[in-house]
């Protein structure tokens, strides 16, 4: 076998390795793919051939292949639970207007983390430090239509000397020892939600994750649709519109 011919056997086996391993949903770095190359190379008697930066740049060129962030566990997603889901929301959601209609996510905010990127020069090795650990939690509400109520923040001190002996307007502001979401705060926040929607003259539906913390009591003018976590695990329009909620109250109000 030639030497360009044995080069394009190469090729064509790490692409099918490359599509085999995706297909099992194994993450594939380059330095993985250049090892593999390598290694059919040595099987092919091409001991000249170099699985070089150059050499993986024009691999992954010629397959378009290119680099992507891994969505969480999607693979194990059962899509017709799914879309028998989806296809149920027009009914949950009957009688009542976009701008009744909300969803409520817990975050975690580590309010002292620096970015992750930064402007440098070319010379500059661009370590970081340690990463801090200090964590709020943050539950965010939003509407379809892009209304916000105040964000539920969650510290470890119920009145931060920071605070100057007053609650800062436009939170609500809980504390305990481990700064997590509690059965007895979400039920407290429910309460108070549901209180203000008579003074509004409003009948909301809120929709959130099935989590232990996340009770679920009758109440008069909040209706409260529980995500399965099979539902959760797809990144469907609801948990999309999540993560855009939290990025735009975050904007606002941190």
């Amino acid at each position: 076998m030639k030497s360009s011919d044995k080069g394009r056997e190469i090729d064509k086996r790490v692409f099918e390795w490359f599509c085999e391993a995706r297909g099992r949903n194994y993450p594939i770095t380059g330095r993985i793919l250049q090892e593999k190359a390598l290694v059919i190379a040595e099987h092919l008697d091409q001991m000249d051939f170099k699985a070089s930066n150059g050499w993986l740049a024009r691999f992954q060129e010629r397959h378009q292949i290119t680099g992507r962030t891994i969505s969480g566990e999607s693979a194990f997603i059962n899509n017709e639970v799914v879309e028998n889901w989806k296809a149920t929301v027009p009914t949950l959601i009957e009688g009542y207007e976009l701008r009744n209609i909300f969803n409520s996510d817990e975050t975690g905010l580590f309010w002292r983390g620096l970015p992750n990127k930064t402007l440098a020069t070319r010379k500059d090795s661009c370590k970081g430090g340690k990463a801090a650990k200090e964590r709020l939690t943050v539950l965010l509400t939003a509407s379809v239509t892009g209304e916000k109520l105040p964000p539920l923040i969650i510290w470890k001190s119920l009145m931060p000397r920071c605070f100057n002996k007053s609650i800062p307007s436009g939170i609500q502001w809980y504390a305990n020892k481990s700064a997590w979401m509690t059965s007895d705060i979400f039920e407290d926040y429910l309460g108070k939600l549901n209180e203000r929607m008579p003074q509004e003259n409003r009948n909301i539906i809120l929709f959130l994750d099935n989590a232990p913390v996340h009770p679920a009591p009758s109440l008069s003018n909040v209706k409260l649709i529980l995500f399965h976590a099979i539902q959760l695990q797809k990144h469907n329009h609801w948990t999309q519109e999540s993560s855009r909620i939290s990025s735009s109250i975050t904007e606002d109000f941190c």
